[in-house]
């Protein structure tokens, strides 16, 4: 009896504590910005910034996520909670978070995005703007 009783146990602990398990997962996304003089961010979560010698943007988001199941966080992931995205005007630009329906989750959450921006770009505010900016063909002849 008090041997089946252990197991039971036993059982109940391990599954209390793969539920409190806490996922996580780095996601990186680059971005081409060759004809953009200034590109202003949007991400959902804790952001920061540096500067380096590449000529494009990258943002890499290290996801965290405890006190629930692997498949809840999969879930999250495949809807693209913490994807983003860029929207062009001209030669402005806009990296921002997917539109994804951000209901309050019941489990603790941690987003924190570094953005890596060329060192052409110097930051203001929450954007990147060229120091030599950048002219298209026709803007050229204009002047």
């Amino acid at each position: 009896m008090f041997k089946h009783l252990y197991l039971v146990i036993a059982i109940v602990l391990f599954a209390s504590l793969a539920l409190t398990a806490q996922h996580g997962k780095i996601l990186n996304k680059d971005f081409a910005i060759d004809s953009y003089n200034t590109v202003e961010f949007d991400l959902y979560g804790e952001t920061h910034y540096e500067q380096w010698e590449a000529d494009y943007i990258l943002v890499e988001t290290t996801i965290k996520v405890w006190d629930t199941p692997k498949q809840v966080f999969t879930n999250y992931i495949n809807k693209g909670r913490y994807y983003c995205e860029i929207k062009s005007n001209n030669d402005k630009a806009k990296v921002r978070a997917v539109p994804v329906e951000r209901s309050s989750l019941a489990v603790r959450e941690s987003v924190v995005s570094v953005v890596y921006y060329p060192s052409s770009f110097i930051m203001s505010d929450s954007k990147i703007v060229r120091q030599e900016p950048v002219f298209s063909s026709r803007e050229e002849k204009e002047k």
